[in-house]
């Protein structure tokens, strides 16, 4: 298993102006890949509605992890505005889910 930090940004991140929730993933110091080898994980990153219905806002995570970039993510996630309207609860509170399909490690990949 490969653990992941998550890092949440709610008046976003570099470019993001302050108008953008940006959310990144980072694998755990202790998880990050070999010098010869990709780590491919696959998954979804998920605003859950705080009245329990079946909206939420979504993005789905594709992404090789190599030796220097153990991190993937998104400076522009969810407008802050959408994220007021819809996302936060009574408590300003932020329900977020984090689904991995797929976990695996290769020290064999093709060129991409």
């Amino acid at each position: 298993m490969f653990f992941r930090v998550l890092k949440l940004y709610p008046k976003g991140f570099s470019r993001a102006d302050g108008k953008w929730l940006s959310v990144f993933l980072f694998l755990a110091d202790s998880h990050a890949p070999k010098a010869d080898e990709k780590i491919f994980m696959q998954g979804h990153v998920r605003l859950l509605d705080p009245l329990g219905s079946n909206h939420y806002w979504a993005r789905q995570l594709y992404d090789w992890h190599i030796e220097s970039n153990t991190g993937w993510g998104w400076d522009q996630f969810l407008s802050l505005d959408e994220l007021r309207k819809v996302y936060l609860d009574k408590e300003d509170a932020l329900n977020i889910e984090i689904e991995f399909e797929v976990v695996s490690a290769t020290k064999y990949f093709p060129i991409i």
